[in-house]
């Protein structure tokens, strides 16, 4: 199994704390003015200011061949506070159980859905949303949901529409392998560089449904707990 994770980096990322005996490949997009700042980290490095979904999107445009090795990604933001066998577990257990989507179990008041917490006593459960801070996802999943990176700069919105657009998707919160963030939501550098450059999330919300058809309330849903299925959503 091979797996990838990508992250858009701040000066405070802590994405050099998973990095100790990762076995996962490393693309990092710097969004600060530290020339070359996490370049040794990296497989894939660039300095780009931006947002993180339109950013991935970008990038993973201009790489999708190099995408094709991989069997799972990961899109964490950069104030995780993880590791890299985390990481493995996460991974192994989307490839265990045949997952498409996944989100590691919150801890703390890292999440406004309580769905996502993370129950002590839990491998995963089966669910119908995610939401954007650390979503995985299996190559051929992320191939579907790659469009929707650029619906919207602060990414609000677009993990609706990976649950309304594709429910063939098997989803799940991975309560073994639980998160925490190291800021409040939407405390993060690039939602700060949202507001100063006039941006809104909610407004970004309302017109990503609106362009969709989808209405407002989002009817969050456990399915259930995991169980092995039979298709291969990394083919």
């Amino acid at each position: 199994m091979k797996t990838l994770v990508i992250v858009c980096a701040g000066d405070n990322s802590l994405h050099p704390s998973w990095l100790p005996g990762r076995g996962f490949d490393l693309w990092v997009s710097y969004f600060g003015d530290q020339d070359g700042r996490y370049r040794p980290d990296a497989d894939v490095y660039q300095q780009r200011k931006g947002f993180k979904f339109p950013t991935i999107h970008e990038l993973v445009q201009h790489r999708r061949a190099e995408i094709e090795a991989y069997d799972f990604i990961a899109l964490p933001d950069d104030d995780l506070a993880w590791t890299a066998e985390k990481f493995h577990q996460a991974f192994e257990l989307m490839q265990q159980y045949n997952l498409d989507v996944a989100h590691p179990g919150i801890t703390g008041a890292g999440t406004d859905f309580k769905h996502l917490l993370a129950q002590p006593g839990s491998v995963g459960r089966l669910v119908n949303f995610v939401e954007i801070r650390t979503p995985l996802f299996s190559r051929a999943a992320l191939a579907k949901v790659l469009w929707t990176f650029g619906e919207s700069q602060s990414g609000w919105g677009i993990d609706i529409l990976w649950s309304a657009k594709y429910p063939e998707h098997r989803m799940a919160v991975l309560d073994q392998v639980p998160v925490s963030h190291a800021r409040p939501p939407r405390r993060g550098e690039l939602h700060q560089n949202l507001q100063k450059a006039g941006g809104n999330a909610l407004q970004e919300l309302r017109a990503v449904l609106a362009r969709h058809h989808l209405p407002l309330t989002l009817h969050c849903q456990e399915k259930g707990v995991l169980q092995p299925a039979t298709h291969d959503p990394a083919g």
